[in-house]
């Protein structure tokens, strides 16, 4: 198959799908495809990277990805990759354990930072009020936020425990 491909001179990548495969032997008659693998640009939680893919849609290229069905995804599923503008944006679900006004609430969310996490969950801020992470900072699996109401002239020193987990990111 290499072979006739490159008498052919037609030029291919690693990442394009040839079938039958570029080692494989033809028979007379046999035919040959080639399926051109394009290049996307997509960020996953807040990581980007271009992908090389041969999919057809932006829910071939999310099953390649192999992120989680119930993802938030800024192109519809049916969208062609071929003509697409832009990148795609993919925020997979996160448990995040919000604790307002005394209480802990676990969230799960694909919101990705914590100032969407609080607007997602309707937490209503106040001018002095204080989050325990910036709000612009991205949100991670099993991360504990706090919000501390802060009103002038009331002093109150509260110890609560928050629950999280720790996982080493490489």
């Amino acid at each position: 198959v290499a072979d006739v491909l490159e008498k052919a001179d037609v030029s291919v990548t690693s990442a394009d799908r040839v079938t039958p495969e570029p080692t494989a032997a033809l028979e007379d008659g046999a035919t040959i495809e080639v399926e051109r693998a394009l290049a996307v640009d997509v960020v996953v939680d807040g990581k980007g990277t271009t992908v090389h893919t041969t999919g057809e849609t932006v829910e071939d290229l999310v099953s390649e990805l192999r992120v989680a069905t119930n993802s938030a995804v800024s192109a519809p599923m049916d969208t062609s990759l071929d003509g697409l503008d832009g990148r795609i944006s993919i925020s997979t679900p996160k448990t995040v354990f919000v604790t307002v006004d005394g209480q802990t609430h676990e969230r799960s969310t694909t919101a990705g930072t914590v100032r969407d996490l609080l607007k997602e969950s309707g937490v209503k801020l106040g001018v002095t009020d204080q989050v325990s992470a910036p709000r612009s900072a991205g949100l991670v699996d099993g991360m504990g936020l706090k919000v501390t109401r802060v009103s002038a002239g009331v002093e109150e020193t509260v110890t609560e425990a928050v629950p999280f987990t720790s996982s080493e990111v490489p």
